[in-house]
């Protein structure tokens, strides 16, 4: 991802480990994380009022659970203690998710996205079908139901 980001739109993309992040170090920068709330150490500080949490084995949307552990997920939050800076989360519920999200088009011109988005490995093959989950937050960032759309998976 930092490679297409520096490619496609001359940006600079750092990649650091959560072990070596501090996220109290520029609380106003944007963040992306990768992984999950089981995976990744500063989950908790950096999405901590999310309704879509992703673990191992499955994500909870707005107290719904879905499990597998080829689910998965991006999504966009605003970051905690500043009113300027977002954190994106990119991420799966195990592996074959995390193999997953190298598909999708992040740093592609022309590219829009919702404000979240899961995924199962059939959107590979057959589309639309394959969407779990898709919508947009409420301008509180709650889960809105009536920006949200779910596929089979989570009905």
């Amino acid at each position: 991802d930092a490679e297409r980001f520096w490619y496609r739109g001359n940006g600079y993309l750092p990649f650091v480990p959560d072990t070596e992040f501090d996220p109290s170090a520029e609380p106003d920068r944007n963040v992306v994380l990768y992984g999950n709330a089981d995976t990744h150490a500063h989950w908790n500080t950096l999405v901590p009022d999310s309704p879509l949490i992703l673990e191992r084995g499955g994500l909870r949307l707005d107290g719904q659970v879905i499990t597998g552990d080829d689910l998965a997920a991006v999504f966009i939050r605003p970051r905690p203690g500043s009113d300027l800076a977002s954190v994106g989360v990119v991420g799966g519920s195990g592996l074959p998710g995390d193999r997953l999200t190298e598909q999708m088009p992040f740093f592609f011109a022309g590219v829009g996205w919702p404000d979240w988005m899961i995924l199962a490995p059939e959107s590979l093959r057959q589309g639309p079908s394959g969407v779990v989950g898709t919508g947009f937050f409420a301008e509180d960032w709650s889960f809105d139901p009536r920006q949200s759309a779910l596929g089979d998976r989570a009905r």
